[in-house]
């Protein structure tokens, strides 16, 4: 994402950009830069990998950024980074600027900080003050439910809150890809009786974006399903959240959007996690002070009806929606893998369990995946997962039909059996 919005920027520029990226082919990287480099995106591990073979010289490099650095401490590349810079050149013969991006200022990035920043680095904040301090105002519950029923425990949340501020309901719901936004935002607009539904993600053009937050502010009940919180998203009075989130700053980020905060009317936040994710719970109590309380519990036979729901409505997704929604799965649960407490393996039976049971997949194998992020994920080798080296659009598109088809056909057939029974 980063390589594909740096060529966009540099479209009308000389400079060279070049990538080093786990999971590619290494021979290929390197014959790229011979062809010379001015601007190089790339990962810890194949970066170090070239740095290693003299792959790359960095003798004259001015400028450095760590994008994300939270997160990549969070998954086990310090070792890296600290390699990676004693191949950086003597600042006093080559000066250099070094960017730090991080969505939080917690545990080990103030370390990285003073090792990689000097004395007189400049701190910019793009958070207000009510967003910063949201956690201390708005009201917050959580709900555990297994992953195959976090979309119907959403849908229930969100009638709950229906019912409470009837002909006023103005809910986000955030998730954590464009492709579960996208997803989520399919199957709610399938069921009958919901608010209007706006969708808001990076995929959709700036236009689109401000569109669907102007529409949303205007409204008087409706649901922004989200994968991001941005300034083009406007105030509401709920926030539910799907997964654990990123970073604890994205947690309270998102509810920092909530309606009045820092007025004394508050709104509220409900979090939606599976057992596995309980660890955000005492990240939260640990660097926050800060402890949920459930939320009132959801009756075991309304969390059926609305599971129900939700699969009828998922008849009327795509299979390829269905596929995105698996990948982009199982790309960001590998990042918490370790939190987690999970091996590879178990990661993916849980997603293969989640994307039949929890958004309707039809096939007996799981979705296609290709080889290659299979192996930026780091899960090359790990067996459950249907891996592919080629997906031609014509053969994608046969496959798809199919499993569209053979859901249609199923649903017919429920629908016949419950005539009959009836």
């Amino acid at each position: 994402q980063i390589e594909t919005e740096a060529h966009s920027l540099l479209k009308d520029h000389s400079f060279k950009l070049r990538h080093a990226i786990g999971g590619t082919n290494v021979q290929t990287e390197r014959n790229s830069f011979r062809g010379g480099c001015d601007i190089l995106v790339a990962t810890p591990g194949r970066l170090l990998d070239h740095l290693s073979n003299g792959g790359l010289d960095l003798s004259r490099l001015h400028i450095v950024s760590y994008d994300e650095a939270d997160r990549l401490l969070d998954q086990g590349f310090k070792p890296a980074l600290d390699q990676i810079a004693t191949f950086f050149p003597d600042r006093t013969i080559v000066s250099r600027q070094t960017l730090l991006f991080s969505a939080t200022m917690e545990g080990d990035i103030k370390k990285i900080v003073k090792e990689v920043l000097l004395p007189n680095h400049k701190f910019i904040t793009t958070l207000t003050k009510d967003e910063l301090n949201a956690h201390r105002i708005v009201k917050q519950t959580h709900v555990t439910v297994p992953f195959e029923k976090l979309l119907p425990a959403a849908l229930e949340l969100i009638r709950e809150d229906a019912k409470e501020h009837p002909n006023a309901s103005k809910v986000m719901l955030f998730l954590p890809t464009v492709r579960h936004t996208q997803l989520a935002s399919h199957v709610f607009r399938n069921i009958r009786g919901i608010t209007p539904i706006y969708k808001m993600h990076s995929c959709l053009s700036q236009g689109a974006r401000t569109r669907a937050s102007d529409q949303f502010r205007d409204a008087s009940e409706g649901i922004c399903v989200s994968s991001d919180v941005s300034r083009d998203c406007t105030w509401h009075v709920r926030s539910f959240q799907e997964c654990s989130p990123m970073l604890i700053a994205s947690y309270i980020h998102h509810l920092g959007r909530t309606a009045y905060a820092g007025s004394s009317v508050s709104g509220s936040g409900v979090l939606v996690l599976d057992p596995h994710e309980n660890f955000f719970l005492q990240q939260l109590k640990r660097t926050e002070q800060l402890e949920l309380e459930p939320h009132s519990a959801i009756p075991e036979a309304t969390l059926a009806s609305a599971v129900e729901d939700v699969k009828a409505a998922l008849f009327g997704v795509g299979e390829e929606t269905k596929a995105s929604g698996y990948h982009a799965w199982l790309g960001f649960y590998k990042g918490f893998i370790s939190k987690m407490r999970l091996r590879p393996d178990e990661l993916v039976r849980i997603a293969n369990d989640f994307v039949v049971v929890g958004i309707g997949w039809q096939d007996q194998l799981p979705p296609p995946i290709l080889s290659r992020p299979v192996g930026q994920m780091g899960l090359k080798g790990i067996p459950g997962l249907n891996v592919i080296n080629k997906f031609t659009k014509l053969s994608q598109k046969d496959y798809l039909s199919a499993q569209a088809s053979r859901a249609v056909i199923q649903s017919r057939m429920s629908m016949a059996k419950r005539k009959v029974a009836a």
